[in-house]
């Protein structure tokens, strides 16, 4: 892409990014729908909208990533698991589970440190018992799954994240994991 097709970009996007700030709805979905066209290209964008705006350009930005599915978003998506916001929440913890394995590092690394957070486990709970119905995980992740559903969460999540932590800092490579059908 060459200097100029990049600024047009640039400027397209930043217009498209200044409409999801619009108080018309469908102002607001149509630029999702464009950026989301775009692709990856609009992922950086939408990533900073995540990071720094709150309200509706917040959630339109997240349910972009949902569809664009760009690993780069896994680490700012799993820190709106915390946020007040359940419909932040929950548009994050599905734009992770579309990310699959990308959401696991992250999100095991959140639980290490926010395993006080009931709205972190909660989304936690949902996004890898996604992964674990697909054959996504490891046995040491699985244990993170079932800890975020037992009895004395804060005591068996932070020990159990830190281990499947350093099972995936052990692993040389990746398992071929059953794909969904």
């Amino acid at each position: 892409m060459n200097t100029q097709d990049r600024v047009q970009m640039e400027t397209r996007i930043s217009s498209l990014i200044a409409d999801l700030h619009e108080g018309d709805g469908l102002k607001r979905q149509k630029a999702r729908n464009s950026l989301i066209y775009l692709g990856r290209k609009a992922a950086p964008a939408l990533i900073e909208v995540v990071e720094k705006e709150r309200g509706p350009a917040r959630w339109e930005a997240i349910e972009a990533l949902v569809t664009i599915g760009d690993p780069d978003a896994a680490d700012i998506l799993v820190d709106t698991l915390r946020d007040e916001d359940v419909g932040i929440r929950w548009a994050a913890a599905n734009a992770l589970i579309k990310l699959n394995r990308a959401a696991v590092e992250p999100l095991l690394k959140a639980l290490t440190k926010y395993f006080d957070s009931i709205w972190l486990r909660e989304a936690a709970h949902h996004i890898l018992h996604a992964l674990k119905d697909r054959g996504l995980l490891y046995p040491e992740e699985i244990k993170v799954f079932e800890a975020t559903r037992g009895i004395e969460p804060l005591v068996e999540i932070p020990w159990t994240a830190q281990a499947a932590l350093e099972n995936l800092k052990n692993k040389k490579k990746y398992p071929t994991f059953r794909t969904q059908k």
